[in-house]
């Protein structure tokens, strides 16, 4: 098992959609899950290795587990920062913790901290190896050689 360090290397910004609010005007819990995937996204365009050629591989990443903490609402029209780093990296799995927070009177608060794990899955849709590529990449924008 590989550990990585603890600082977040890549932050994305969402506007939060009315789609992703209840009728009290916060942020439905079970869309924190879609805030944290749409971030994993744009943290795997940014290491060089998208998603899209993941699938182009009949390969996905696909959620085993899920641990969130919810600490204040984030509302509709407010901006999430949502930061995201991989914790550790098995042969089949990952583990990635993405936290949210917002920013209130120029200060930032965190609202949500996950704890995600990723398992790889292949074209016969069971466990599969990491591709290389996607490991490498992770390696690289975390710091790690």
């Amino acid at each position: 098992m590989q550990q990585f360090d603890t600082f977040f290397p890549h932050e994305t910004r969402i506007r939060i959609p009315m789609s992703m609010v209840d009728q009290g005007n916060v942020v439905y819990h079970s869309r924190y899950l879609d805030l944290y995937h749409e971030a994993r996204d744009r943290y795997m365009d940014a290491a060089g290795h998208s998603y899209a050629l993941l699938m182009e591989k009949d390969y996905h990443l696909a959620v085993a587990d899920a641990h969130l903490q919810f600490r204040k609402p984030v509302r509709y029209m407010e901006t999430a920062i949502i930061r995201t780093r991989f914790n550790w990296m098995k042969s089949r799995s990952l583990s990635v913790i993405q936290e949210i927070s917002k920013e209130t009177e120029g200060m930032e608060e965190l609202c949500n901290r996950a704890e995600i794990i990723l398992v790889c899955i292949g074209p016969t849709f069971t466990a599969a190896q990491i591709p290389e590529g996607l490991k490498e990449s992770i390696r690289r924008f975390q710091g790690v050689s």
